[in-house]
């Protein structure tokens, strides 16, 4: 049985027709889309304006602007720019793979599109994993950092506390007695402390006298990191967290007025 061999205007396939079809519609097995074939006379005659015209008719081929998107942007995400390009290469690459995929044979760079989905997947996760690493240190380093501080603020606050005590045994010499108030030293022509400051939480140090605890002459204390008087953080004279030199002072021979039992 004699054939005609022709090319499918749709996706270019070579055919081998039956020449009896010649002259009429048929379908193309690799597109499934119908052509009309050309008389047999002309197709024998003029074989080679049967395949110009195929060709003439077969859609025009062009690379998906997507796929190229994606492929640059994949490769920017590698060399700098990580998330900020990373995902917008995976999206384009995706959208580009799909329009591919539907459009007949007339799209091409599937390839480009792979690659830049590559690119774009790991500069991705290796964007993430910096992120996470670099937040992670910063926690640990603002905990620490916070911790040192507060630990810094007490140890001025005891210091602070031990000036005090030192003040108020030089107030005790020179009058004989006890300051009824911690600003009594900052009182007359040479005043023992220039002024009376506040602890390292801008809360002004708390003075009783004479003391509520014993063996202590008066109480000095600081209401230490939360703000509230008599709760475990305070810092004092009298505690064995913020003990200061007064209890030693104290028990000097520096001559002390007997306080009220």
């Amino acid at each position: 049985m004699p054939y005609m061999t022709i090319n499918c205007p749709h996706c270019n396939t070579t055919l081998e027709i039956d020449e009896k079809a010649a002259g009429s519609i048929v379908t193309c097995p690799a597109c499934h889309k119908g052509m009309q074939l050309a008389p047999l006379a002309v197709a024998i005659a003029q074989p080679a304006i049967v395949s110009q015209q195929a060709a003439s008719l077969a859609p025009k081929q062009e690379t998906s602007v997507a796929a190229m998107w994606s492929l640059v942007l994949g490769i920017l995400s590698l060399l700098c720019l990580g998330l900020i390009t990373g995902i917008p290469a995976i999206i384009c690459g995706h959208i580009s793979r799909k329009n591919i995929r539907n459009s007949d044979g007339v799209l091409q760079g599937s390839g480009m599109a792979l690659a830049g989905l590559i690119c774009g997947y790991v500069a991705t996760v290796i964007s993430i994993v910096m992120i996470l690493f670099f937040a992670l240190t910063s926690v640990a380093l603002f905990g620490n950092t916070t911790k040192y501080i507060k630990v810094s603020r007490i140890s001025a606050a005891k210091g602070q506390i031990s000036n005090f005590d030192t003040g108020i045994n030089a107030y005790l010499l020179e009058n004989g007695k006890y300051p009824p108030a911690l600003s009594e030293l900052t009182r007359g022509n040479e005043p023992i402390m220039a002024a009376i400051p506040l602890d390292p939480w801008q809360n002004p140090y708390k003075y009783v006298y004479p003391s509520r605890h014993p063996p202590f002459k008066y109480d000095i204390s600081s209401f230490g990191p939360d703000g509230i008087e008599n709760s475990d953080d305070d810092i004092t004279n009298w505690r064995e967290s913020g003990k200061s030199i007064a209890l030693d002072m104290h028990s000097t021979a520096v001559p002390m007025q007997p306080g009220p039992k």
